[in-house]
C-alpha cells in the first residue's frame, strides 16, 4: 500500500482536504496531516480502503457515533466520510490534531506521581463519559492519550459499541496497566500479576483492583476516580457514568508534552468537519522564501528554528508565508527546505534561527499569534 499513499500525497480529498504529508500506515489505514477552512485550520487525516459496503457501513456507524462525542477529555471527532481518490474508494475522517502523545514522552522514562494523577484523572473523566452513551474505547493505552493545548485526551478510533467481546471491565484493565507503565516504565505483561511493592499509593490500590483478573471483581470508575480525585467529593448515589460532561477543568500545561516527538503521529486514527478551503489551483503570491536550506555556521548555537507548516508542495508553502507575514509584523516566515527529507517537504520556519532557549520562547509567542497547536521547534543543524 505505501506505493498508494505516496502517491496520494499532495492530492486533495474531496476537494476540501489537503493530503499535505503522509505520516505513516497502520492496519492497511494511511494518515495525513492536512489543513482545510478559510483559517487553514491543522488536522489529522485517516484513510482507509473501503474494501466492502457492509464493512464501510459499520465504520460509518461507529463514526456517527463517536461524532457526537463531547467531552474536554476526549479527542473531537470533526467530520467522517467516503471519497472517491484515483479511481479507489475511501473512508476518510478528520480529527482534531494533538500536539503531542504520551507513548513519546513515556520513551524518556516514567512520569513523575503528579504527573501520573494528571493524566489518570482526565482518562478516568472521558471513559465514563463514553461509557454512559453505551460505548468502550477498546485501546486505553499511552499510544491513544495525547496532549491538545493543556487538556489531556483520549483519542478516540477505537470507540465501539458495548458488547460481551468489549466490555467496560475490559477499559479498566487497561487503566490499570497504563497507570503501572506511566509509575514504572515498564508495560504489564497479558496475564501477569507485577510486583506493586514499590508503588505508592492511592495508585498501588488502583492498579492491583483494576487488574484482578475476574472482571466481575475489578473496581469501578467511579472508586477509582474517588480514590485519585478525592476532591471535590462525589455525592453519594453517583452513577459510575454520569450522563453530563463535567465542565473543562483548569489543567496546567502537561509537563510530558516537552519533551515528546512527533513519532505519535502515525498511531492516530482521526476525522474531520468540512470546510471548502480555497482552490488549490489558484496562482499562489509572491512570498519571501528560503531557496536553499538554513544552515547554521560550524560552531554556532543559533541551530533551530520554529516550524509552523508541512507541505508536500513549494508553491502552497510560499503562499502560507507570505499569508503569516502579511497578519504578523515581525514574523519573518520563511520556507525552508530540510535536506534528506523523501519525499521531499517544504517547511515554513517564522523567527528565524535561533538558539534553543530562544526557539521555545518564541515557540509560544508564534501560537499565541494564532499559529497551529502542532507548530513546533527543529533542530536544523545538518
Amino acid at each position: 500500500m505505501t506505493t498508494i499513499w505516496n502517491r496520494l500525497q499532495g492530492t486533495w480529498l474531496a476537494g476540501k482536504y489537503s493530503l499535505e504529508e503522509w505520516l505513516g500506515e497502520s492496519d492497511g489505514a494511511a494518515f495525513f496531516r492536512t489543513t482545510f477552512g478559510t483559517e487553514r485550520q491543522t488536522g489529522a487525516l485517516k484513510l482507509i480502503p473501503e474494501t466492502s459496503p457492509a464493512a464501510g457501513e459499520e465504520q460509518v456507524k461507529l463514526w456517527r457515533i463517536a461524532a457526537r462525542i463531547s467531552h474536554p477529555s476526549m479527542l473531537r471527532l470533526l467530520d467522517y466520510g467516503r471519497a472517491e481518490q484515483e479511481g479507489d474508494a475511501f473512508l476518510y475522517g478528520v480529527f482534531e490534531f494533538p500536539d503531542d502523545s504520551l507513548s513519546s514522552a513515556l520513551e524518556h522514562g516514567p512520569l513523575s506521581l503528579e504527573e501520573t494523577r494528571e493524566v489518570l484523572v482526565a482518562v478516568v473523566d472521558g471513559l465514563r463519559h463514553i461509557h454512559s452513551e453505551g460505548l468502550v474505547h477498546g485501546a486505553v493505552d499511552s499510544s491513544h492519550v495525547v496532549a491538545v493545548g493543556n487538556q489531556i485526551k483520549l483519542a478516540t478510533d477505537t470507540l465501539r459499541l458495548s458488547s460481551r467481546e468489549a466490555t467496560t471491565a475490559e477499559d479498566v484493565r487497561s487503566l490499570g496497566a497504563l497507570a503501572y507503565q506511566l509509575i514504572t516504565g515498564r508495560r504489564v505483561e497479558p496475564g501477569s500479576d507485577p510486583n506493586l511493592s514499590s508503588i505508592p499509593e492511592p495508585f498501588r490500590s488502583v492498579i492491583r483492583h483494576s487488574l484482578v483478573h475476574d472482571p466481575n471483581q475489578r473496581w469501578t470508575l467511579t472508586e477509582i476516580a474517588a480514590l485519585i480525585n478525592p476532591s471535590p467529593q462525589l455525592p453519594a448515589g453517583l452513577p459510575d457514568s454520569p450522563k453530563q460532561a463535567p465542565a473543562p477543568s483548569s489543567r496546567p500545561f502537561p509537563k510530558w508534552i516537552l519533551v515528546a516527538t512527533p513519532a505519535f503521529l502515525i498511531a492516530l486514527l482521526l476525522l474531520f468537519r468540512g470546510i471548502t478551503p480555497k482552490s488549490p489551483s489558484a496562482a499562489p503570491p509572491t512570498a519571501p522564501v528560503a531557496q536553499t536550506p538554513v544552515v547554521p555556521k560550524p560552531g554556532s548555537s543559533q541551530s533551530w528554528r520554529v516550524i509552523a507548516y508541512t507541505f508536500s508542495r513549494r508553491a502552497e508553502a510560499e503562499k502560507r508565508a507570505q499569508s503569516i507575514n502579511r497578519k504578523w509584523a515581525g514574523a519573518r516566515a520563511e520556507v525552508i527546505e530540510p535536506s534528506g527529507t523523501k519525499p521531499t517537504t517544504y517547511l515554513v520556519a517564522v523567527g528565524g534561527p535561533m538558539s534553543h532557549d530562544e526557539a521555545l520562547r518564541f515557540l509560544k509567542v508564534a501560537r499565541g499569534k494564532g499559529m497551529p497547536r502542532a507548530t513546533h521547534i527543529r533542530n536544523s543543524s545538518p
